[in-house]
């Protein structure tokens, strides 16, 4: 049997508790000694929270499974792959597929043991963030800044007596804050002063001023000597590496805590602030658009191509060009980045874009492919999981009627047991619309092709509107890299593409009523189309077959 040992501690559990990494190691590695296993590896995950689906360590375990290198993935206790009942679920789930299990010290070997130790679990992680929460309040009516992170410009963290951050205290950047708030009381522009500070480090260090971060400065209340603990709180979004959703809490459940006076004149920040709102205007609707935006990135540095307007040319039509952001930012950070005319560029991407799907076989080889992608797994385990929720909700209802459970034992599990049945309902429902989606598309393969090769493309991808094209290019997820000489696209012909039939269809409908005639390019060959409404009632046929 193969095996990987696997140890996690938080943070938190780290230091009140000394639960430490080796105590865990050891009692692994002698278990496996005593099963006979080979271990293949050893994974830890220090100062991670067990809601985190995205720690390193637990997504080498799964990589590890799904390349058929080990049979087992071991911990000493349940809680510590996962605190969250339903990421357990879709985890033993993936893994079984993979003929992997994950096996702790503290397993019943029963069904409903384990899952009264994965509620347990996540109940006791929701006491403990609710008792970090009220001791991090209670620390801040006290006159202490609790937690930690960065300290705003101009300020650093002072220890308390247990060596924790706690205070703050002006430091040498001060100086520089000051001068902000003068530059603006005196009416220069956010722009001006972040290019009069390109030779002072940022607040992160960096080397480049954004005019937000001087706004930011300028607002903040720690220079008039009151920091807000409170304002809001940060929640993970499960699922999600690197996401967290911010959630704004009531002012009245702000906690001002006095800092050290930063030694700017309150008077000066108060003009400074005013100057600050009577300059704000909302940004005005861009008057050009650019269908290209975000799709291309520039061959020699890799930044993207970011479209600008500036200027106007002999018929007083805005000039706009494509350009490496980088050498719009600074020439020197790449010299030779790409500068194109838009108008020039936009069409021979148009005219790219339909070369490449005008080859019916190179795109069939993609349907081909997406309806893969699509098809999802046996949705019976699912189906399964519902039976057996049933099952268990009607045996619990059966052991409380013959007076072996207490109503409120009984609340309790059949709300553990909902919220695992709903978890489910839901994968079978994913499942299921997955399939449907997989069948509509092969029974509309060739039919979509057809409007690719003698509708969409007939007549161009030039006769429709910049907000068209931008909607086809993206159904296609285009993407590509800019040169000064010339330009090299991708596209990929997915499930979504069905959405370009669909826009397309929209678009047409809303030219005259539905019946602008489609004039033939001069660059295509073949029987000509009389009017849109063939086309359109091809592709009404297409979406409503798929969806």
């Amino acid at each position: 049997m193969r095996v990987v040992l696997y140890t996690r501690v938080s943070t938190d559990e780290q230091a009140n508790s000394g639960y430490s990494l080796e105590d865990q190691l050891d009692k692994l590695e002698a278990h496996a000694g005593q099963q006979g296993w080979e271990i293949v590896d050893r994974i830890t995950d220090d100062g991670y929270s067990g809601t985190d689906p995205n720690r390193p360590g637990l997504l080498k375990v799964i990589r590890l499974a799904q390349d058929g290198k080990i049979d087992v993935a071991l911990a000493t206790k349940r809680d510590r792959f996962y605190r969250s009942r339903l990421l357990r679920l879709a985890t033993d789930q993936d893994l079984e597929d993979c003929g992997v299990r994950l096996l702790a010290l503290d397993d019943t070997g029963h069904m409903m043991g384990d899952s009264m130790l994965d509620t347990f679990a996540e109940w006791e992680r929701e006491n403990t963030r609710d008792r970090l929460m009220d001791g991090k309040f209670k620390k801040a009516r006290k006159g202490q800044i609790p937690g930690g992170g960065h300290a705003p410009y101009g300020f650093s963290w002072t220890p308390n007596e247990n060596g924790k951050q706690a205070g703050l205290v002006p430091n040498d950047n001060m100086v520089t804050v000051r001068t902000i708030f003068e530059m603006v009381a005196r009416g220069e522009s956010l722009h001006t002063i972040a290019h009069g500070l390109s030779d002072v480090p940022t607040p992160r260090g960096g080397r480049r001023w954004h005019p937000n971060t001087i706004a930011r400065i300028v607002r903040n209340e720690c220079y008039k000597g009151v920091y807000y603990y409170g304002k809001h709180r940060t929640v993970r979004t499960l699922g999600r590496k690197n996401k967290r959703r911010d959630s704004p809490l009531p002012k009245d459940e702000w906690v001002a805590v006095p800092v050290a006076d930063s030694g700017i004149p309150h008077e000066l920040i108060d003009v400074a602030r005013g100057k600050l709102d009577a300059r704000y205007r909302p940004r005005p609707k861009a008057q050009s658009s650019f269908e290209l935006g975000g799709m291309l990135v520039c061959s020699q540095c890799g930044c993207k191509i970011t479209g600008y307007s500036g200027g106007f040319d002999s018929k007083g039509k805005a000039y706009r060009y494509y350009v490496c952001n980088a050498r719009k930012r600074e020439k020197t950070l790449c010299p030779h980045g790409p500068s194109w005319n838009a108008d020039k560029l936009e069409r021979r991407v148009a005219l790219r874009v339909e070369s490449l799907l005008q080859d019916p076989e190179a795109v069939r080889l993609k349907l081909d492919h997406a309806i893969e992608e699509v098809s999802a797994t046996d949705p019976t385990p699912w189906l399964r999981k519902v039976e057996e929720c049933d099952r268990r909700r009607a045996a619990y209802q059966d052991q409380q009627a013959n007076g072996l459970m207490s109503l409120e034992e009984l609340r309790s599990k059949l709300d553990a047991l909902a919220q695992e049945r709903e978890f489910a309902v839901n994968k079978l429902r994913d499942s299921s619309e997955s399939n449907e989606r997989a069948k509509s598309l092969k029974a509309t393969k060739d039919s979509l092709l057809g409007i690719y090769r003698d509708g969409i493309l007939y007549d161009g991808l030039l006769w429709f509107d910049a907000t068209m094209r931008r909607e086809i290019y993206e159904a296609l997820q285009l993407t590509g890299t800019l040169s000064a000489e010339d330009v090299a696209l991708k596209t990929e012909v997915t499930e979504y593409a069905l959405k370009l039939t669909k826009a397309a269809q929209e678009w047409a409908e809303g030219q005259e009523g539905g019946v602008i005639r489609m004039n033939r390019s001069p660059q295509y060959s073949g029987t000509p189309v009389g009017t849109t409404a063939t086309v359109r009632t091809t592709i009404a046929t297409i979406t409503s077959t798929s969806e």
